[in-house]
């Protein structure tokens, strides 16, 4: 399944709470950014087609993502006060923190992606003036190459 969990309390923003569907049409490509991590032709094939909904809960220090797709589900809650946690992602393993800057969630990670190379991968959560919610990646790995995605979910 392809959800992309790296996630974040100052007065966090409750804009983000809802069911929110991912628009295939409007994002960006996920594929080089997979790729450049090691992920198979048959997982980015995926990634490129698959049909995702999020339910996202902003907690107290905390929010929730109950992620559905036509090949699964999967549930993860992850802290939004800075604490450092360990995980694993379709991007790597690695060790991750999650702040809110404004009424943007920023995650930012550290992670070992297949082959042992290591890469800096942020996560900004945001909804924009249209009621959008996006997910943009960016990944910097250790030799220099970066990578770019911007994922839109609509609400409902």
């Amino acid at each position: 399944m392809f959800v992309f969990f790296p996630l974040a309390l100052a007065a966090a923003p409750t804009n983000l709470n809802g069911r929110w569907t991912l628009d295939l049409g409007a994002s960006d490509s996920v594929d080089p950014l997979l790729e450049a991590v090691g992920a198979s032709w048959t997982t980015r094939q995926l990634a490129a087609h698959i049909s995702v909904t999020q339910e996202l809960t902003v907690g107290s220090g905390t929010l929730t993502i109950a992620a559905v797709s036509n090949v699964g589900s999967k549930t993860d809650t992850v802290p939004t006060d800075g604490t450092a946690t360990y995980g694993k992602s379709e991007f790597g393993s690695g060790t991750r923190r999650c702040n809110w800057v404004g009424a943007e969630l920023h995650c930012e990670s550290h992670v070992q992606v297949t082959g042992g190379a290591w890469g800096d991968l942020t996560l900004v959560r945001k909804v924009d003036g249209a009621g959008l919610m996006h997910q943009v990646y960016d990944l910097k790995l250790q030799d220099g190459r970066a990578f770019h995605a911007d994922r839109v979910f609509r609400k409902g």
